[in-house]
């Protein structure tokens, strides 16, 4: 098959950093003719780590993910992508055998399927020989690989690479035993999911944001929600045979096999490659694997029952703000104390030692199709690196050692900022702040002895329920007091502020050069180079996927400034939109082993409302969620100067450093002059 004539080429001169352009590493776009399958091209013969065979590759599904789910059915896509990677054992055993590993995960608009192997050298070789037979080896079973993991993207295959039919007469779902195993392994991985901070912080935000958005739905999926007529019938004690006659009457095996149908088109797909063959011979591969696999064009419309697909004019994510959400961990629902004594004991001792995880949430602008995300992108990084430094005279600084002084605790172990996609189109800044039950016992202890309202204060029950909210409050009291010196238009201000995003603006430049070359410096062994290289292609596939940066961009990344200087004006405007207090939700997670028996006795303080204490159905903790009175105007960012005391960090750190800058540039000269 001529490879030139079976794909078109869509962007071949690719921007790269410093280090990438005198390793001849080469990067090629392409579209194949017959499916309109879109190929991203990696050829990489500079080798790190003694990994010189190499390979890794990634399929991305667009429009493909938990958003699609049916009501009944949560969870469907996520069983899918196990369905897709195991139900094709002459793929999983030659990766295996090969030392390779394939995984993927399921988003809310795409799914990824990806997996790298090594490809050993052959043994017993002559020398003189060596090189092209390596190569050729190389090649053939590369070949070999991708043949059958184009497999795992053709509905009509079966589980051995082969077979035909289309819709629910495929053989890819028809074994019961591997629908069943995945069901169990998609529960347990949720079992894992309820253990872990993140995973729940994740699923507060469902919790928080529009009934009628996707992102609303539980996503992972379990028992549950994967067999719900298993489990609505109670009264049997045979769970397994009503598991295997629910899969026999094609009730899930149907939904599986017309998801599959609807959403596994190539025209919706992007393949990642990277290897150390030449483009040319990656292309050819590709198209030999891949230019097999058909769109159902018959299947384009209707959507499979129950399934609307997410679309850009999908409705927004939060239709209420200043809602805070309390998630209580170990409530209720603790099976980890099992007795008085050992609860008196946890209460007594490590109690205080329990973490408390405060995530405030902004919603970033929405994308649009003529809007360009460059400068988003830039600003994005500029305020997660200016909330989220740790260095002295930061923010952080501030509330750790400054206030720590004057209430007698650091408020605050430390503060995280980052940006985090739930959709194409919805992007959030997420603030995440963690302190103790210590911390914050000794703070309030301290905040109402300085304000003349100790009272009767304790630690337990309704005392230290509505003193959390003085600590939420506290918090963001000051962040967005350092927020409002960068958007104050005062001389001495925006001089600073100049300053600032001119020094942020070199190290984005830079850094990316110096990131790659101490990456080069730590690939001492062959797992750092194979993590890194999938890491590598995952990066690049949510690029395309949410096409933060222009293709030619690709290699840089999305921390790449695109532009030759920061507009001031533009980023006060987009600081002022973003940090809008009117817009700000939070969620507050707490650790108490009695906090049912506590926060059922919470008194109203900041709260406008009281609502009662609710189980969550799929992660088990118990969680409050009510509305957070920001009182008018006291956050309101025109007036919060009026607020800020002399005391409070201005650009302190910038300053710093600028004189240190000053007095090692006298130093260097007088060093000079002394040679």
């Amino acid at each position: 098959m001529n490879c030139f004539f079976s794909a078109t080429t869509l962007q071949t001169n690719f921007k790269k950093p410093l280090i990438e352009q005198h390793n001849n590493k080469c990067y090629k776009y392409i579209k194949l003719n017959n499916n309109g399958l879109k190929v991203l091209l990696i050829s990489d013969c500079h080798h790190h780590g003694g990994l010189k065979n190499h390979f890794t590759c990634s399929m991305t599904i667009k429009n493909f993910g938990s958003f699609n789910d049916p009501m009944n059915y949560l969870g469907l896509t996520h069983l899918l992508e196990h369905l897709i990677i195991f139900n094709h054992y002459q793929f999983i055993n030659q990766l295996k055998k090969m030392g390779g590993d394939i995984n993927g995960y399921t988003l809310g608009d795409f799914m990824n399927i990806y997996f790298d192997v090594l490809i050993n050298e052959q043994e017993g070789e002559e020398e003189e020989e060596e090189e092209e037979e390596e190569e050729d080896y190389y090649y053939h079973q590369l070949n070999s690989i991708l043949m059958k993991f184009s497999q795992l993207f053709n509905p009509a295959m079966g589980k051995n690479g082969s077979g035909s039919g289309s819709g629910s007469d495929g053989r890819m779902v028809n074994d019961k035993n591997l629908i069943m195993g995945e069901i169990n392994s998609i529960n347990e991985e949720h079992q894992l999911n309820i253990t872990d901070d993140d995973k729940i912080l994740y699923h507060g935000l469902r919790l928080l944001s529009n009934i009628n958005h996707p992102f609303n739905k539980f996503a992972t999926g379990n028992k549950s929600t994967l067999s719900p007529e298993i489990n609505n019938n109670s009264t049997t004690n045979k769970p397994k045979l009503l598991l295997n006659n629910f899969i026999n009457k094609l009730k899930l095996k149907y939904l599986l096999n017309n998801h599959l149908q609807y959403f596994l088109q190539p025209s919706n797909m992007i393949l990642i490659v990277k290897s150390k063959l030449s483009l040319i011979n990656l292309q050819n591969l590709v198209i030999k694997s891949f230019s097999q696999l058909e769109n159902n064009h018959k299947l384009i419309t209707p959507p499979p029952p129950g399934i609307q697909p997410f679309i850009d004019s999908s409705p927004p994510l939060f239709v209420k703000y200043n809602q805070i959400l309390h998630i209580y961990r170990n409530g209720s629902n603790s099976t980890n104390l099992s007795s008085s004594s050992s609860s008196l004991l946890l209460t007594n001792h490590q109690q205080r030692l329990k973490p408390i995880k405060i995530r405030l949430i902004l919603p970033l602008p929405n994308k649009t199709k003529t809007q360009s995300n460059s400068n988003s992108l830039l600003y994005e990084n500029i305020w997660c690196n200016l909330i989220g430094d740790e260095s002295i005279n930061s923010l952080s600084f501030f509330l750790k050692q400054q206030q720590g002084q004057e209430y007698g605790v650091n408020l605050i172990n430390s503060i995280f900022v980052f940006s985090q996609y739930i959709s194409k189109i919805d992007k959030l800044l997420l603030i995440d702040i963690t302190t103790t039950n210590n911390q914050c016992q000794k703070f309030i202890k301290s905040y109402n002895k300085r304000n003349n309202t100790a009272g009767t204060y304790n630690n337990s029950g309704s005392d230290f329920g509505s003193g959390l909210n003085i600590v939420i409050n506290y918090l963001i009291n000051n962040i967005w007091k350092f927020i409002n010196q960068l958007i104050i238009n005062e001389k001495k201000n925006r001089s600073i502020l100049i300053n600032c995003l001119n020094e942020y603006y070199k190290i984005f430049k830079f850094n990316l050069i110096f990131q790659q070359q101490q990456q080069e410096r730590e690939e001492s062994s062959s797992i750092n180079n194979r993590d890194q290289s999938i890491d590598e292609i995952l990066n690049l596939s949510e690029l395309l996927i949410y096409e933060d940066v222009p293709i030619e961009d690709l290699p840089l990344g999305n921390k790449y400034p695109q532009k030759d200087s920061i507009n001031v004006d533009e980023f006060i405007y987009q600081t002022e939109k973003v940090f809008d207090i009117s817009k700000l939700n939070v969620i507050i997670m707490t650790f108490d082993s009695n906090n049912k028996k506590i926060n059922n006795n919470i008194k109203k303080s900041t709260f406008i409302s009281s609502s009662t204490i609710m189980t969550d159905p799929y992660y088990s903790f118990d969680y409050k969620l009510e509305e957070l009175d920001i009182g008018k105007g006291f956050y309101n960012s025109m007036n919060m100067m009026k607020m800020i005391t002399s005391e409070f960090p201005n650009f302190e750190m910038l300053q710093s450093n600028n004189n240190k800058n000053k007095n090692n540039n006298k130093n260097n000269n007088k060093n000079k002059n002394k040679n």
